[in-house]
């Protein structure tokens, strides 16, 4: 497993956040996508108010102690600025702007520690909220 090393586009090298050493392969918005569909079935069972950090909204998601999901920061804390967008154990994402755009990550992985990490991240949810997605 070879993944490229990340070349940030010209806006995002000038005026974007940090990012991470490796290209993001196709699967990682995949399971990513997959994993934000879930989180807003649990917030709709919960009667909550879902807005996904996955987008340019603002929005943070710390539903539990596994994993953590964080829009694009825009504002001038380098502290915030710092965050990866996507974070569960050691494995990192970082993105420009939204999902899918410039996308960069810590490591490189294959698709099936991936799709294991998406599962932790899956079970989490479910051990604390008892709801089947």
């Amino acid at each position: 497993m070879t993944h490229s090393k990340y070349s940030p586009e010209l806006g995002q090298a000038l005026f974007g956040n940090p990012t991470s050493e490796y290209e993001c392969p196709d699967f990682i918005e995949a399971g990513l996508r997959y994993l934000d569909y879930n989180i807003e079935i649990y917030c709709t069972n919960l009667e909550q108010v879902y807005i996904s950090p996955f987008e340019n909204r603002g929005a943070n998601i710390n539903m539990c102690d596994v994993f953590e999901v964080n829009s694009y920061y825009w504002g001038d804390d380098e502290e915030l600025k710092n965050l990866p967008n996507f974070k569960c154990g050691d494995f990192e994402v970082r993105w420009y702007k939204y999902l899918g755009r410039g996308m960069s990550m810590n490591q490189e992985i294959d698709a099936n520690r991936f799709f294991e990490i998406i599962d932790k991240c899956l079970d989490a949810l479910q051990n604390k909220y008892g709801e089947e997605t």
